[in-house]
């Protein structure tokens, strides 16, 4: 998964290890109260942000980001019924089905869920299909090059598109392998946008695209020297 699907990942953990927190707060009679609503509205927040930085992973494709809407609706499904139930819950213990009608957002938030999640498993299934193809020197399946390529919108490349010369420091000139270069000419044909830098890191020869704004934290963090630039644009 690329660098923002995993901070979206990152994120969605930590929203469920607070609400697990919230959840034991809320055993502990009137104490625990306030904790637990502190936590889950932190948990709240947190998991929001991770969908929303997973919608926008690349690895995860439309597919996926389809998978990440319905968790999207899901959350303001169950937000929906809490409103309901905070302004009708009193309504709904004198006139029957009114908590019929209450509940009925969350329950197809309920059933939306796991179909949601089940988008994004085909998503990285398919992506780390094509990953694990192109690491073992094989080539990307067309029809998920093509499908990446009509959704994003990427320019139209000739099939054998070479890798760009890169911008090299002094000293800081590399050697790639075969498969190396497939992947840096896979990153150089789909979604190579003004800005973008297709680097590596020196330790462990992971190659990343990085965007503009990813790269500046590289820079503002003082780790530069632990990436090298292959190629931008």
């Amino acid at each position: 998964m690329d660098k923002k699907g995993k901070s979206g990942a990152s994120l969605l953990i930590w929203a469920a290890i607070l609400s697990l927190i919230a959840s034991v707060f809320g055993l502990i009679p009137l104490v625990g109260v306030v904790p637990q609503k502190l936590f889950n509205f932190i948990a709240f927040i947190l998991q929001l942000i991770g969908l929303l930085k997973l919608k926008r992973s690349a690895t995860l494709g439309t597919l996926g980001a389809s998978g990440v809407n319905y968790l999207l609706i899901s959350i303001v499904l169950i937000l929906v019924t809490n409103f309901l139930n905070f302004f009708f819950g009193i309504i709904s213990n004198i006139v029957p089905f009114v908590d019929n009608f209450i509940r009925l957002p969350a329950l197809i938030a309920f059933v939306i869920i796991p179909f949601g999640w089940l988008k994004i498993q085909r998503a990285l299934i398919e992506s780390n299909g094509n990953t694990s193809n192109l690491s073992k020197g094989g080539s990307i399946n067309p029809a998920f090059s093509k499908k990446v390529e009509s959704s994003y919108n990427f320019p139209q490349q000739e099939k054998n598109a070479q890798v760009s010369q890169p911008k090299q420091e002094k000293n800081n000139t590399i050697s790639l392998s075969e498969q190396e270069k497939k992947v840096v000419t896979y990153f150089n044909t789909y979604g190579f946008k003004t800005g973008d830098k297709i680097v590596m890191n020196k330790k462990n020869r992971k190659i990343e695209k990085f965007d503009e704004q990813d790269w500046n934290k590289i820079l503002r963090s003082s780790q530069q020297n632990e990436w090298i630039v292959i190629s931008e644009k």
